[in-house]
């Protein structure tokens, strides 16, 4: 599982920029889409690849391409998108959490939408 670096390729510093646009044309848009691509390539066939990232890449056009390369060629096997503050207050970021493996022949998980959590996810005995 990992959580890789946000930076728009708009607010890049130059010598990055050009490194992400001649390594990763299609995953250009941002750090964090051009980590997914290049973790999901160094991955063995037989493994998993997990994330937390930005929910964006989902919805924007400009991530087409990454959900081409995810939907085409990977499996999502579960993908969880939380609420803003669904676990804790003081983060407020549009995050999703999800893992993937190489194998087509995995049947997907169900997807899951969480709304807000009611109890905390780990509790201490009294």
């Amino acid at each position: 599982m990992a959580n890789p670096p946000y930076l728009n390729g708009s607010v890049m510093e130059q010598h990055l920029k050009q490194f992400v646009v001649d390594q990763f044309p299609d995953t250009k848009t941002d750090l964090f889409a051009a980590f997914i691509e290049r973790n999901c390539k160094l991955a063995k066939s037989t493994s998993y690849v997990g994330f937390m990232t930005p929910f964006v890449w989902m919805f924007l056009t400009s991530y087409e391409k990454l959900r081409e390369l995810l939907v085409e060629s990977k499996t999502i096997t579960s993908l969880i998108h939380p609420e803003y503050h669904a676990f804790f207050d003081s983060a407020f970021v549009p995050i999703c959490s999800w893992l993937n493996s190489d194998s087509r022949e995995l049947t997907a998980l169900p997807l899951v939408r969480v709304t807000r959590l009611i109890e905390p996810l780990f509790c201490l005995a009294q």
